[in-house]
């Protein structure tokens, strides 16, 4: 149960949420222990879906921007840099451009390999290497860095776990110190303004008393991609199809188009990133 995040007592409430939100349960109606373990530790190898619904109306021929043309978008705003850099390099990002840390953005090209073997990125490839999961750094500000350091099951450190589909970063998942919830709601606020959206919800951890989830939500009109951009910040993760976890909130940045994380990609898969195996 430590390993899974669990933590037992009740968290300190969060100032500035609605009195009265709309509650969505969070409960898989599962009550087999050994059933919901084996959720957490597997993969899911079916075909890779999203929730997305088709739009008859949407003029798509259902192929991705290509990565030239996402490339030349990208140099006319000033933007080359890939998803994973070293902290604390100059940006030239516009201000509209949601961001985990200083620079990693969606669409950004996935790097190219490192000249020392022992710099790259843990990555797994799923779908016949069209879609790769990567471990790599964030460039936080490094008083930031510290506070949101991770020892988990997952990976370690400041990190995040990004999606590539066809070598472009299509969703980011990062985890920090539950604590560190408002530290991280203050620092987004700064930098993009007030939260586009606040909300809670229940959530329902393991042998415990159901909690409140809060939410911060910033949506922008992402002029990379063309899409609406979301970066969430959750005080607990409940993103991952588990028990919801209490040590550690959630960092999600993605659009309406993007593919899911989990429960593609599972908890086994990401052990050689933690010296578990």
């Amino acid at each position: 149960a430590d390993e899974l995040g669990v933590d037992e007592g009740e968290a300190d409430a969060v100032p500035g949420l609605t009195d009265d939100p709309e509650v969505a349960e969070a409960d898989d109606g599962k009550s087999d222990l050994m059933g919901q373990l084996s959720n957490f530790l597997e993969a899911d190898d079916s075909p890779l879906t999203t929730d997305e619904t088709d739009d008859p109306n949407a003029e798509s021929d259902g192929e991705p921007p290509a990565l030239d043309e996402l490339d030349a978008a990208a140099q006319e705003i000033g933007v080359t840099q890939t998803a994973s850099l070293p902290p604390m390099v100059a940006r030239q990002l516009p201000p509209t451009v949601l961001t985990l840390g200083e620079s990693v953005h969606l669409t950004a090209a996935k790097p190219p390999p490192a000249d020392d073997p022992s710099e790259e990125p843990y990555c797994v490839e799923k779908n016949g290497g069209k879609t790769v999961f990567c471990v790599e750094d964030v460039d936080w500000p490094a008083d930031l860095a510290e506070e949101l350091d991770v020892s988990t099951i997952m990976y370690k450190g400041a990190q995040a776990i990004v999606r590539y589909d066809d070598g472009i970063a299509t969703r980011f998942h990062a985890i920090f110190p539950s604590p560190a919830y408002g530290t991280l709601v203050s620092y987004y606020s700064r930098r993009f303004g007030e939260p586009t959206e606040i909300s809670e919800r229940t959530i329902a951890p393991f042998a415990q008393p159901r909690e409140v989830n809060p939410i911060m939500s910033w949506r922008r009109d992402d002029p990379l991609s063309g899409e609406v951009t979301t970066l969430e910040v959750r005080r607990y993760d409940d993103a991952r199809g588990t028990f919801p976890d209490l040590k550690h909130g959630v960092l999600m940045l993605s659009n309406a188009t993007s593919p899911p994380i989990f429960p593609v990609l599972s908890a086994l898969d990401l052990m050689p990133t933690t010296g578990t195996n």
